[in-house]
């Protein structure tokens, strides 16, 4: 059976992640950061090594896709105005962090069927 603990963080970070409408831009990085601290924090609570060891090959997958997809955005910026640059590259930012903590959320949901964690 799972740890609680783990079931419990994935719930926290999906609750995290449903504050997200509503809230502009400039605020939605703190909700991040909160739902992704959660999800790597119940990492220390693995114990089945084989999971352990898909968790962070993932992360790593997820980060490399994150850092293509960030100098992909950041070569599309370079075309926008100076004066709404900053407004489009917070936009574009907090899509991605969307995407990226949706994937991770999504993964931990399917590992914890996987394995006894």
């Amino acid at each position: 059976m799972t740890n609680k603990i783990i079931l419990d963080g994935i719930t926290e970070a999906s609750n995290y992640l449903n504050e997200i409408e509503g809230l502009p831009l400039e605020q939605r990085k703190t909700v991040f950061d909160l739902a992704d601290g959660v999800l790597v924090n119940i990492k220390a609570f693995v114990s089945n090594k084989d999971a352990w060891k898909k968790i962070n090959e993932y992360e790593e997958k997820i980060h490399q896709e994150f850092s293509k997809r960030l100098a992909e955005t950041r070569q599309k910026l370079k075309e926008d105005d100076p004066l709404i640059q900053w407004q489009n590259g917070l936009s574009y930012m907090m899509d991605l962090r969307l995407w990226k903590t949706r994937e991770m959320l999504a993964f931990w949901d399917k590992i914890t069927k996987e394995y006894d964690l």
